[in-house]
């Protein structure tokens, strides 16, 4: 999983929610290929006691996601799209720019995630790999309803803080470079010798 995006110039808003789909396609077929066939005991296992588990990096991208999704769905419906109306170029902020490459996957000092947004117990049950993909489904459908939206006069809160607000096309690029970081751990985790495999 490599990824396809360039904040250094603009871009066509359609083309830029394509290619957010196009990497969100890859992210749920690696999912569904290495993650969704493991028994119960390989999604608990730890490598370390201290290191997540791989229910525990979906179940983390849903709690995240969950802020996200609510918020940029009341936006959409607060300023409906129009096809091939309104903003026709995007350009990544700056300071967003910094906000995903810290939460991506190449982050370049690790930190441990907040702790409203560490997995609970209760959220890496057996169904929590098909819970993650039916929510992939929702960011889908949103990044669909966002076609001809204002992408960078939308703006959203961040769910670690409410006093940061991200444009609606940097919120969409953060959480799917947020979800490559963790799908790629989850498969670190499976991949580390002596993990539990399906």
């Amino acid at each position: 999983m490599v990824a396809s995006w360039d904040m250094t110039a603009p871009q066509s808003s359609s083309d830029y929610l394509k290619v957010l789909r196009t990497d969100l396609e890859d992210l749920v077929a690696t999912a569904k290929e290495r993650l969704a066939p493991l028994d119960p005991e390989a999604l608990l296992q730890r490598p370390t006691p201290d290191s997540w588990s791989v229910a525990e990096c979906p179940a983390h991208l849903m709690a995240t996601n969950a802020g996200y999704l609510a918020s940029i769905d009341e936006a959409l419906r607060r300023s409906p799209a129009t096809p091939g109306i309104g903003h026709t170029s995007f350009r990544g902020g700056r300071l967003a720019a910094w906000f995903i490459r810290q939460s991506g996957p190449e982050v370049p000092r690790k930190s441990k995630a907040p702790r409203v947004f560490a997995p609970k117990d209760a959220d890496v049950g057996p169904g929590v790999v098909a819970a993650y993909l039916e929510q992939q489904r929702e960011i889908d459908r949103l990044l669909v309803a966002a076609e001809g939206a204002g992408l960078m006069r939308i703006k959203v809160p961040s769910p670690a803080s409410r006093l940061i607000r991200l444009r609606l096309g940097d919120a969409f690029r953060l959480m799917v470079e947020h979800e490559r970081r963790h799908v790629l751990q989850a498969i670190r985790v499976l991949d580390t010798p002596g993990a539990g495999h399906a």
